[in-house]
């Protein structure tokens, strides 16, 4: 098997280890919502979820890669198109009591920290013996297809799970290609946080042209950013830039 292959597999049994452990703390642990912190239970079920990026990152020795070292994104311009397109989810308004928001906040800086480092950390990270553009096209398949295993298990609408999966594959391959550039994961961790709090205390999903019109402009962007003259980097920085 080449090494490519390798790391395919190895990318796409460690998406699967992730969700078999969300469903099995999902499924598994006590009903959690206190009045307190209504979002106690999944945000229980998402920290337990991160210790599979953790695990690996531990046994691989990563601690000190740059995407975990670094705090502070490279190019950070290219971060504010996605933090417009998040706050925009929010224009018409933001519903819910001090308690249910701060809940929620919590409880999708624990969905950003897990799925960040599984998917624009480890998984990326297992998968750097591919060239860029193939790299973040499979970290954004690989997102978008986890997607579909948490649909089966959750019991969610065929439909809605179409939708789903096309924007979160493109999501996904987005914040890949953002990440050879920023290098830092820590940003996308906040990035995607409060794009998932603004769309859900929002009242009612944005306008389905809106979403196609996000889902192809992370997809333009994932093309345009694993272009070889977008990812020239001269120096001793042009391995921390390619994202390793």
């Amino acid at each position: 098997m080449t090494p490519a292959r390798q790391a395919l597999l190895r990318a796409a049994l460690l998406t699967v280890a992730w969700h078999l452990v969300l469903f099995a703390a999902a499924f598994e642990l006590p009903p959690m919502a206190p009045s307190w912190f209504p979002d106690l239970g999944p945000t229980v079920v998402n920290l337990v979820a991160l210790l599979v990026p953790l695990a690996v990152i531990a046994r691989r020795g990563w601690w000190r890669r740059p995407w975990l070292r670094s705090v502070r994104p490279r190019r950070p311009l290219l971060l504010v198109p996605v933090l417009l397109v998040a706050l925009s989810y929010a224009l018409p308004g933001i519903e819910g009591s001090r308690t249910v928001l701060l809940s929620s906040a919590a409880l999708f800086l624990a969905v950003g920290l897990s799925e960040e480092l599984l998917s624009r950390g480890t998984v990326q990270e297992v998968l750097a013996p591919l060239r860029p553009r193939a790299r973040v096209l499979w970290v954004g398949v690989l997102f978008g297809l986890g997607h579909v295993l948490s649909a089966v298990a959750f019991g969610r609408p065929v439909d809605d799970t179409v939708v789903q999966v096309i924007s979160t594959t493109a999501f996904g391959a987005g914040f890949a290609a953002l990440r050879l550039h920023t290098v830092s994961v820590w940003p996308l961790v906040l990035l995607h946080g409060l794009d998932d709090w603004c769309q859900v205390n929002s009242p009612g999903a944005a306008p389905w042209p809106w979403q196609l019109a996000v889902a192809l402009g992370f997809g333009a962007a994932a093309w345009c950013l694993t272009r070889p003259a977008a990812l020239a980097a001269p120096g001793p920085e042009r391995s921390a830039t390619m994202g390793r």
